[in-house]
Order: structure tokens, then C-alpha cells, then sequence
């Protein structure tokens, strides 16, 4: 499975926002989507993933991205503050 980091400034970020809220702020999470086309190169659907470092002190056996939940979140609502 190919899957990518998503930023708080994704179109994907609204989604994922409400359950990456759901962690402690403290919490190291990969925040993950994935987009799954038709065979003709059509987008079928963008999906997204959070979850939790299973060992939250050490990420160097992990290939994904992870951060901090309470700053991901404050980059979010700042963002969406912004657009406001």
C-alpha cells in the first residue's frame, strides 16, 4: 500500500481532524491517506488512516510520518481560523 503523509493544509485534513482529536495531545500519529484508482487512471476514492506509534518513544523502525496530535491540530485550526 502506497500511502502519504497528510499535511493539515490536505483536503483530506477536515476528515482526518476528527479523529486525530481523539488522541492525546501528546500522542506521536501517522496521519496517512492513500488515493485508489480506477485502471483507466481515474480517481475512485481518497481514503485516509490514523493511527498511533506503537511505541511511542522510538520511531526509527517506521517508514511513516509521525507527529504529535496536539500539533497537527493546532496547525489545523489555525488554518482553518485563517479561512475564516
Amino acid at each position: 500500500m502506497n500511502t502519504y503523509h497528510i499535511s493539515p493544509r490536505s483536503v483530506l485534513a477536515a476528515e482526518a481532524a476528527v479523529e486525530v482529536r481523539a488522541f492525546d495531545a501528546d500522542a506521536l500519529v501517522a496521519v496517512r491517506g492513500q488515493t485508489v484508482y480506477y485502471g483507466n487512471g481515474e480517481i475512485e476514492e481518497t481514503v485516509y488512516t490514523v493511527s498511533a506509534l506503537p511505541e511511542q518513544s522510538d520511531t526509527s523502525g517506521y517508514c511513516w510520518t509521525y507527529v504529535r496530535a496536539g500539533d497537527w491540530l493546532a496547525e489545523f485550526d489555525a488554518i482553518q481560523q485563517d479561512a475564516a
